[in-house]
């Protein structure tokens, strides 16, 4: 992730969508896909306009790239798999709504979590996996780099749950756990306590370690690809921590003031370089290189907090949407 920098030009293609943006990515082919509010799923082809897919959900809560099309999940329980020209696949996810949405795009395996438990398919083999007796109801979940487990996070800490059907294992932690981050190399989780620390757990020894406990309420943990850097937010302060070594940081390297003084919503690292996006509750989106500090300040459509930040794959577009329903897609050349 070294090399010449990311050049973010100032002007985007942006539309405004029927409802607020709940969720985005891009699939493998450059298409943007867009969960809203009103349970809808939105379709935008490079160079198109957005088509709008119904859905019975109320809401559409998370959504992630397939090579093309995308998998979507809401408050009806029912994972949907959707292509340019509608829902193509449904499966029931039994618990309640569907939160959280994992995706390995090397396999296609993915996991789809509600309250009560967790439901993983694995296309290769059309083999399909609840778990449900879990220490308590999830409010987070991560998968491993290769697609080989998943954390979940509750009150009581948080449980591994193996891909190939072992035993699920538990993992008593101080405090409750809101969220987790898996590190790209499968080696640490991250995740922030109701109380609002910021832990660091080594799965392979259970190893703890306190990275912050003094900046506020810490959110919205997450790793760079090269998995040297982890971002985390605290109101309007951006905080970011370098794994430089085998021992794990206990304090930030740098905590670094926005050009909005709005509070920090939403993160989203740069698939290929040190560069960081962060989007904020006015509106604002930010994109930081990290080795030289650089920023390019994006001002707000309307007002409106950022809902969603996805990069495609290739690191040539960003995608930054709001819950007004405004969303922009920013081209940067790929540095050479």
């Amino acid at each position: 992730m070294t090399g010449p920098e990311i050049e973010i030009p100032p002007t985007c293609t942006g539309v405004t969508l029927p409802a607020g943006v709940t969720a985005a990515d891009f699939d493998g082919a450059g298409t943007a896909w867009l969960g809203l509010a009103d349970g809808s799923i939105a379709c935008w082809p490079d160079g198109g306009s957005p088509q709008v897919r119904e859905t019975p959900d109320a809401i559409t809560l998370c959504l992630a790239g397939l090579p093309a099309g995308c998998l979507a999940g809401g408050d009806g329980g029912v994972l949907r798999r959707v292509d340019a020209g509608g829902v193509v696949e449904e499966w029931e996810a039994p618990g309640g709504w569907i939160e959280h949405l994992l995706l390995h795009s090397a396999t296609g395996r993915w996991a789809a979590v509600t309250p009560r438990g967790i439901t993983l398919f694995d296309p290769e083999t059309g083999a399909m996996r609840k778990v449900t007796d879990l220490a308590g109801a999830a409010t987070g979940a991560a998968m491993r780099w290769d697609g080989a487990a998943i954390a979940l996070t509750h009150r009581a800490g948080f449980t591994l749950v193996p891909w190939n059907g072992a035993p699920a294992t538990e993992h008593p932690v101080r405090g409750a756990i809101r969220t987790l981050a898996w590190r790209a190399d499968g080696r640490y989780l991250a995740g922030p306590t109701q109380e609002g620390d910021l832990l660091a757990w080594q799965p392979a020894d259970d190893g703890e370690v306190l990275l912050a406990s003094e900046w506020g309420r810490l959110i919205l943990p997450c790793w760079s690809a090269d998995s040297a850097w982890l971002a985390a937010s605290a109101g309007e302060r951006l905080l970011l921590w370098h794994f430089s070594g085998d021992t794990p940081p206990v304090r930030p390297e740098r905590e670094m003031t926005l050009e909005s003084p709005a509070a920090i919503c939403r993160l989203a690292w740069h698939p290929l370089l040190a560069t960081l996006t962060v989007g904020q509750r006015d509106g604002s989106v930010t994109v930081i290189a990290l080795e030289s500090g650089r920023q390019w300040f994006l001002p707000p459509n309307d007002g409106a907090a950022i809902s969603a930040l996805a990069w495609r794959g290739d690191g040539a577009a960003l995608l930054a949407a709001d819950e007004a329903g405004n969303a922009r897609i920013f081209e940067p050349p790929v540095p050479t």
